[in-house]
């Protein structure tokens, strides 16, 4: 089989040029350009239905789907409908022959007519509007077609008759070798894939720039009904190849153009008139299926706005009950810290009347050393060997023999803790042991050793110390019964 085609456009200024049929070759069959541009076609009609999918409230998924079920029984019903109207010819010999879309022989209308069944069919199964499916497939399908168009130029078909000279037409006229009027000469024919292709190009662009204006489902689609039906009407008279019914002169293609056409237009006329209607009725709305579209995501984002709703309260709820827990705990923290403060405060004042009796008592002890000095100076000048004997023993030893006083002198010591209040049986029971030594030598003491030392190196004092017969002892007790304003002490100890 011959697979090289001779083409010309001499009325638009280009020349005699040759294509193949067969694009490449894979795994040894045959790839042709045919087959390829008819794929892209497609290809673009998905893309296409996709970008539209959502203004009719269908996902991706649903185009997929829509897809599979369309561009199958599509190819399907292209080559069946060219193989019922083509039996009489005598061109198939075989199944081979019958399935061989390769060679060419699909017709568009089978292929509207398997697709629509497809479609209608997934829609029903999936609950969709299958008038919005039709819509934003159409525009698509419109493009498909003005592809595809070019597939029968690669193998040089869908041609027409001879063009006249004084046709309007004659600038669009093509060389084509080999043809069915000439052979292998060239002859110039009209180019009706072009024309048709050009037809859908317009129809696309005026299709796709009303579609957001469009007043009801399936306006789209019967515009693209009524326009390609109009077209292809009117091209499909100017063509060799066209199919007829049976063994008359009726070209199939044309008259269910003209259907088509006729069909459309009656459908867009009753749509515009309804729409119009509507328009007049506000209360009632435009489009039910969008309203209801509508309805249901004003419901849906009501619904999740109520979650966030609720969930925003949970968290505030959560918030506050740890907030509350902290403030207890803070709370629990200083209560027991203003408990212990209570009692450190309740411990404290007869702390504070002890140290402040203590501080008192040292006061009185320290105010007295001048005449504590005094009068131990007079007695270290009577007997000062004595005297000095006598102090060092005072400062080693303890003496049992206390008065009253004496216990207030002992709180001079650091109190650490708080002892309990003592009945006065208690305090008769436990006399504390005082230092003599200390009471008296806070600074009386170094006077009675530096004066005692100095009055010792004096033969004076120590005839005066010889001519006093006084003891030791006896003057220790003296000096004590002095010292503590004794009111039992003799005129003469005191002396």
């Amino acid at each position: 089989m011959d697979t090289l085609v001779t083409m010309s456009f001499p009325g638009l200024g280009i020349g005699e040029f040759t294509v193949n049929k067969v694009a490449f070759s894979l795994f040894g069959r045959d790839v042709r350009w045919y087959g390829i541009v008819i794929t892209l076609g497609m290809l673009f009609a998905v893309f296409y239905a996709l970008y539209r999918c959502k203004m009719d409230g269908f996902t991706l998924d649903d185009v997929v789907d829509l897809a599979l079920c369309v561009i199958v029984p599509g190819v399907l019903g292209a080559r069946i409908y060219y193989v019922l109207n083509t039996l009489g010819q005598g061109k198939y010999q075989s199944f081979y022959d019958v399935i061989a879309i390769w060679n060419g022989g699909l017709a568009i209308y089978g292929g509207i007519i398997g697709g629509a069944i497809g479609l209608i069919i997934c829609c029903l199964v999936k609950k969709k509007n299958p008038l919005a499916a039709f819509d934003f497939a159409a525009p698509g399908c419109m493009v498909a077609q003005a592809m595809g168009r070019w597939g029968n130029f690669f193998n040089g078909e869908a041609y027409g008759g001879l063009v006249s000279e004084d046709s309007f037409l004659y600038y669009f006229r093509m060389g084509l070798s080999p043809n069915d009027f000439t052979g292998s000469i060239m002859a110039y024919v009209h180019p009706t894939f072009l024309y048709e292709s050009l037809w859908n190009l317009l129809g696309f662009i005026w299709i796709n720039a009303t579609y957001k204006r469009r007043k009801f489902r399936g306006q789209i689609f019967f515009s693209y009904l009524a326009w390609y039906g109009f077209g292809r009407f009117w091209i499909e008279q100017l063509r060799t190849d066209s199919l007829y019914l049976g063994n008359t002169n009726i070209r199939i293609s044309q008259w269910v153009g003209f259907l088509c056409f006729f069909g459309a237009l009656i459908v867009l006329i009753a749509g515009f008139i309804k729409s119009g209607k509507k328009k007049n009725e506000p209360t009632e709305p435009v489009d039910d299926t969008r309203a209801a579209a509508e309805q249901a995501i004003t419901s849906r984002e009501d619904d999740v706005m109520s979650r966030v709703a609720d969930t925003e309260q949970a968290s505030a709820d959560v918030a506050a009950a740890e907030a509350a827990t902290v403030n207890e705990a803070e709370s629990v923290e200083t209560t027991n810290e203003v408990g212990a403060a209570d009692a450190a405060e309740a411990a404290l004042p007869a702390t504070d009347a002890e140290e402040l009796l203590t501080n008192e008592t040292v006061e009185t002890v320290n105010a007295a050393p001048d005449e504590t000095a005094e009068t131990v100076s007079d007695v270290a000048e009577q007997a000062p060997s004595d005297v000095l004997e006598t102090a060092e023993t005072v400062e080693s030893t303890e003496t049992a023999d206390t008065t009253a006083p004496i216990e207030t002198i002992e709180t001079v010591e650091p109190v650490e803790t708080v002892e309990p209040e003592k009945t006065e049986a208690d305090e008769a029971e436990e006399i504390p042991e005082i230092d003599a030594a200390a009471v008296i030598t806070r600074r009386p003491a170094a006077t009675i050793r530096q004066k005692a030392a100095d009055t010792a190196e004096t033969d004076e004092y120590d005839d005066a110390s010889e001519g006093d017969g006084a003891t030791a002892e006896e003057l220790t007790s003296a000096i004590q019964r002095f010292m503590f304003d004794d009111d039992d002490a003799s005129e003469t100890d005191k002396k």
